[in-house]
């Protein structure tokens, strides 16, 4: 045992210079990995604390039907149906009641003068909720002054009051969908045990004034009782005519804990999937390392092998090497960890993602897990190096070094060229099938059938560009190509990580390309506007009647037109529908009407996009669950083929008295303006600074896109640079590997006439044929995966396949160009070795 650490020790120390890349693989995703559960604790634990002792008080929780849904990386404060006046009456009559309160919720703001927006509403916004004056159901509770009681007093919870600097006193603009108020601040509450609720800022208002603020029916989002147990089953009966839903507080604030957790869901195994691939790419990097350097080794460990040392031992220390290198790097990374958390959130904010706005949570798991990863991917990583190393017989480690015989292997051959055809032919079938799991699971194969047989490609390809590269470059051209064939397995390894981080940029740029050609399409066709005002949050409708007044008042505007839309459930699955006014509309957007028309609808008559028709035809009818919860069975009478931007955007319009009729929020979700004699500067002039809405042009509108899409993919593009980073750095550490490993080639090089330019000149090609190999199989196949799933798919939204050629153009410049420049110092130390000592060294 001694003999084989006394081996680890000096292997490690020996090569330390060529660890420091290996160890900044490790620590950089080590320290992501850590960053993400510091961050995921932190979540976790203020919004479940926070609602659970929101809710420890209230017995009973009366609520509506859902009828918006919260799907994964989206959480909507007001997603249900709500629930009549008339109930609170008949609850409080229920024997054991001894208190209930009705909790109204609706839009709301805070703003300065100068029309900034206090706190940080994020991708929630802002809600507006009346202060309840018993304590005991208030979810909410006073830090600091007093709760709002009459006209023109607002409370204000304290993560938005620290974030904005507001202070008890102020006075401030409330925005609600009634117009701008002005209010006096004379509270801080908190939420639970919470600063405030989750991914929103909450405005407190006067129990009497929070109807008439919030211009919404004499209704309650909720009501909060205090009774025994037993009474849930007597308080459900009573509220049953209005189609209420009763739970317990405890299964309220598990519900809605739930639905924070679904909201994160999407955020988080977005981050961990981006530190795995962090993770794989540091394992290319990791493997190649130590297939170079027990390489180098091979005379040392032979000679260990011939003084009596077993297979087992030599195994034992090269992966005690890989252990001890791990773990210095993993331990490093864990603590980088608080750093990188910082800068995601940082990242976070710049892209407008607020919903990992939080604290970090040290926790064992936050640190431990991720270190005990990053050390078993390292040892994952050697080990078959190290089985190579320890099987080699010791008379023939002391001869030359053997040829890499991966790119002549039949066997590799037959299993990449098997899983290639299995992958073309499930994509082939899943796209004419339209079975998008098929379909991806066939580009799936592709990918592994490329990396299979990449070290047979990379042979192809060494043989195939060394004929231009020696016109191109000359000799130094030819000994590049040949350099590359020596080595396919480590070559293609190199490649491979760079491929995966190109594929994944690659696939998610050519997805949001697609989105935004489906949805944005049908828009620039139908759009008769010159500009479009919507609210400022992709997440709420609520441009009000006070906005649109003010835009008409704007010189230069001769009309608009005001979209509606709310949410629905159509047969379970959730559904936007929405309505115009017929009068204003046809100067502002052609529907594109392929049968009937929106003047012909009567009654329960609605018009429905044809790409939301999915199997329904002219004249069926449907069974609708409207915003306030009301089924309604209504009847296709007209069909139209231009629609607007975003998955929000209404695909059902419905007469405008139905519409209004079951609607629980005044606002409208967007009001295009026709101005040819304005301007955005005039339209916004006349808004007052007003920051809760947004004006824009209808090109720059429609050229948007869908907002949530792209906010998805800045993330995306912020992220998939680590794994790019990491790659490239994997391209450079192969160079260096390589230039060590071929000292004695290049010192007779030199000997015979070759220039220093030139030496450098063959490395650098080398790593700019490898670069492009990887950026340009992981561009075809991030292509071809979003082509498999735009053209397998039934949604609407991924209706069309576009190519961003100009953008995938630049991605893949901008990788094959990183790798060339960093590989400037592998390149700098091959010009600079001197002959001699070139060409005696083992």
């Amino acid at each position: 045992m001694n003999a084989v650490v006394r081996l680890a020790a000096r292997g490690a120390w020996v090569n330390r210079g060529r660890s420091v890349l290996t160890v900044l693989a490790v620590v950089l995703s080590v320290g992501f990995m850590s960053a993400v559960l510091m961050l995921s604790g932190g979540l976790s634990s203020q919004s479940a604390s926070g609602v659970t002792a929101a809710y420890r008080n209230v017995a009973l929780v009366v609520h509506g039907q859902q009828v918006m849904s919260n799907p994964p990386g989206e959480f909507i404060t007001q997603s249900g149906a709500p629930v009549s006046a008339a109930a609170l009456a008949a609850v409080r009559a229920v024997p054991g009641v001894t208190e209930a309160e009705g909790l109204r919720s609706g839009y709301a703001v805070l703003q300065r003068s100068d029309g900034t927006v206090i706190g940080n509403p994020g991708t929630g916004g802002g809600v507006g909720q009346s202060w309840l004056g018993d304590s005991s159901l208030n979810p909410y509770h006073l830090l600091a002054g007093q709760g709002p009681t009459t006209a023109g007093q607002v409370a204000l919870d304290q993560a938005a009051a620290t974030a904005s600097g507001v202070t008890i006193g102020q006075q401030l603009t409330l925005v609600t969908a009634t117009g701008r108020h002005a209010v006096t601040v004379v509270g801080i509450v908190g939420y639970g045990s919470a600063d405030g609720p989750f991914d929103t800022a909450a405005v407190l208002l006067p129990p009497s004034q929070a109807q008439s603020l919030l211009g919404i029916s004499d209704s309650y989002d909720q009501i909060l009782v205090s009774a025994p147990p037993g009474a849930q089953s007597a308080v459900a009966q009573v509220v049953g005519p209005w189609r209420a839903q009763v739970q317990s507080g405890a299964a309220w604030a598990a519900t809605e804990r739930a639905a924070v957790d679904n909201a994160l869901s999407f955020e988080r195994v977005f981050l961990f999937g981006f530190a795995l691939v962090a993770l794989l790419a540091g394992g290319t990097l990791i493997s190649n390392t130590f297939t170079v350097t027990i390489a180098q080794r091979a005379r040392e460990l032979a000679l260990a092998r011939a003084l009596g040392a077993t297979t087992r031992q030599v195994l034992a220390a090269v992966l005690a090497e890989a252990a001890a290198v791990g773990l210095v790097a993993s331990l490093v990374g864990a603590a980088v960890g608080v750093g990188v958390a910082a800068l995601l959130r940082t990242v976070f904010s710049l892209l407008h993602l607020t919903l990992f706005d939080t604290h970090a949570v040290f926790s064992i798991s936050s640190l431990a897990l991720p270190a005990l990863i990053g050390i078993a991917v390292t040892v994952l990583a050697a080990l078959l190096p190290a089985l190579r190393a320890a099987r080699m017989a010791p008379i023939a480690a002391l001869r030359e070094p053997q040829i890499d015989e991966s790119g002549r292997s039949r066997r590799r051959a037959v299993i990449g060229v098997a899983l290639l055809v299995l992958g073309a032919v499930g994509t082939v079938a899943g796209v004419s099938g339209r079975n998008s799991g098929l379909a991806v699971g066939g580009v799936a194969a592709l990918l592994i059938g490329v990396v299979t047989a990449g070290p047979l490609i990379v042979a192809v390809l060494a043989r195939a560009v060394s004929g231009p590269l020696r016109r191109l470059a000359g000799p130094p051209g030819l000994l590049s190509g040949r350099a590359l064939a020596r080595n396919p397995r480590r070559s293609a390894a190199t490649a491979g990580g760079l491929m995966i981080g190109v594929l994944l940029v690659s696939f998610m740029a050519t997805v949001v390309a697609s989105v935004n050609q489906a949805t944005g399409s049908a828009a620039a066709q139908g759009n008769r506007a010159q500009y479009v005002v919507t609210t400022a949050s992709p997440w709420q409708w609520q441009v009000s009647d006070d906005v649109v007044r003010r835009v008409n008042a704007a010189p230069g505007v001769t009309s608009t037109a005001a979209v509606y839309a709310a949410p629905a459930l159509d047969n379970g699955s959730g559904v936007t529908v929405g309505t115009v006014d017929p009068g204003q509309i046809d100067a502002a957007w052609d529907f594109g009407w392929t049968a009937g028309s929106l003047t012909s609808l009567t009654g329960d008559q609605i018009a429905v996009q044809d790409t939301a028709l999915q199997g329904h035809h002219l004249g069926d009818t449907l069974t609708l669950t409207l915003a306030d919860g009301t089924p309604h069975t209504v009847r296709i009478a007209a069909v139209y083929s231009y629609g607007y931007v975003g998955f929000d955007a209404p695909t059902y319009l419905l007469p405008p008295d139905l519409f209004h009729a079951h609607a629980t929020q005044p606002g409208a979700e967007l009001l295009l303006v026709n101005a040819p004699h304005s301007s955005v500067s005039a339209i916004s002039a006349a808004l007052g600074g007003d920051q809760s809405v947004t004006v824009r042009t209808a090109a720059a509108w429609i050229g948007q896109g869908n907002p949530k899409v792209s906010q998805i993919a800045n993330l995306f593009y912020a992220l998939d640079a680590l794994a790019v980073l990491l790659a490239v750095a994997g391209v450079t550490n192969t160079m260096a590997l390589a230039v060590r490993e071929r000292r004695r080639e290049l010192g007779l090089l030199r000997a015979v006439g070759t220039l220093p330019q030139q030496i450098g000149r063959m490395v650098t090609v080398e790593a700019a044929v490898l670069a492009a190999y990887g950026t340009a199989t992981g561009t075809l196949l991030g292509v071809l995966g979003c082509w498999a799933l735009t053209k397998s798919s039934t949604s609407s939204d991924l209706s069309r396949f576009q190519l961003p050629a100009g953008q995938l153009g630049v991605i893949a410049a901008a990788a094959v160009v990183a790798s060339v420049v960093l590989t400037a110092l592998p390149a700098r130390i091959a010009r600079r070795s001197p002959v001699l000592e070139a060409i005696t060294t083992e």
